[in-house]
């Protein structure tokens, strides 16, 4: 009688167990699945070049333009106090994104010259260098283990021009 009860405790142990297992399984799958498509709906995913275009294009020109620099003050003993620099001349009609095996980078010509706005590295790719300010060309860099992707950009009449150099 003794075993028997014994044998009885150790199945119910065993049931009890597997049972605990399932339920926690059955959680943890959920929780997966939650955070997978976002607590509250399906999670925005990474941009295609045809919905960076189509946003891009809804973009005033007060939104793509630089901001305007800060009033300057001259040195001590100079003669002029305060000034505004020279205004630029306005932005390209829109940024252009400019697409290479290492990334994405969003240019604009300003004035005759070329600025890299923004940038973004392919899967298994950095910035290694990047030279962003107004000026005839801009360059970045982007380096994997065992690959180069340089690009450099001027502008040629007044729209962004890329050359992408590919190092293996």
């Amino acid at each position: 009688m003794m075993e028997r009860s014994r044998r009885h405790r150790g199945l119910l142990t065993l049931v009890g167990w597997l049972g605990a297992t399932v339920l926690a399984t059955a959680v943890t799958l959920a929780a997966v699945s939650s955070i997978g498509s976002g607590i509250f709906g399906d999670a925005a995913g990474p941009l295609d070049q045809g919905e960076v275009e189509q946003a891009l294009a809804t973009l005033t020109p007060a939104e793509t333009a630089s901001p305007e620099p800060e009033p300057t003050t001259a040195a001590p003993g100079t003669g002029s106090t305060t000034g505004t620099p020279e205004a630029s001349p306005p932005a390209s009609v829109k940024p252009e994104v400019i697409t290479s095996p290492g990334g994405n980078v969003l240019a604009q010509c300003v004035g005759g010259r070329v600025e890299l706005v923004s940038w973004s590295p392919a899967q298994g790719y950095h910035v290694d260098s990047v030279d962003r300010r107004p000026s005839r060309t801009a360059e970045i860099e982007f380096e994997a283990e065992h690959r180069d992707v340089e690009i450099r950009v001027r502008c040629v009449d007044g729209v962004p021009e890329a050359t992408v150099d590919v190092d293996d």
